[in-house]
């Protein structure tokens, strides 16, 4: 018996990745509102989900090794300098089905916290291997650089 993939609206297969792809970034958005993380409290004495873990890369080559071994439920952030986005921008690498799905959201000065946040334009590119995102990314990641993979 065949089975049959879910189609979007389109009457395009996949469109529940496509939707599993936008949470996650959206999620990395939060995280990065969030001061890097997003705060898990308990809310009139129900228990929350923990702390999502993530943690700092240091070294373009631990940026690599992640990307070539990035499941569904993981990510990568780091600032960039990028033209057209004058005061840089957010990059979140994540990976969909198997593509690897890359955001690029400028970043903005938050009046109320003076943080930057993501917010405004953006992009959206997606590869099929891991190389393909790899040689895409690397013209952004100039010492010194801010990354994370949560």
């Amino acid at each position: 018996m065949k089975r049959e993939v879910p189609a979007d609206h389109e009457g395009q297969p996949g469109s529940r990745r496509r939707i599993e792809t936008i949470v996650i970034t959206l999620l990395s958005y939060f995280l990065a509102i969030r001061g890097l993380r997003m705060p898990r409290n308990s809310v009139d004495g129900v228990a929350a989900s923990p702390r999502y873990s993530e943690r700092k890369i240091t070294q373009i080559r631990e940026i690599k090794t992640l990307l070539w071994g990035l499941d569904l439920d993981e990510g990568i952030r780091f600032v960039a300098e990028i033209a057209g986005y004058p005061k840089g921008a957010f990059v979140f690498v994540t990976k969909c089905d198997d593509k690897y799905c890359i955001n690029i959201k400028e970043r903005v000065l938050d009046d109320g916290t003076k943080e930057f946040v993501p917010n405004g334009k953006e992009q959206w590119k997606y590869f099929e291997t891991a190389e393909g995102a790899w040689n895409f990314i690397n013209k952004f990641l100039k010492p010194p650089f801010e990354a994370f993979y949560y």
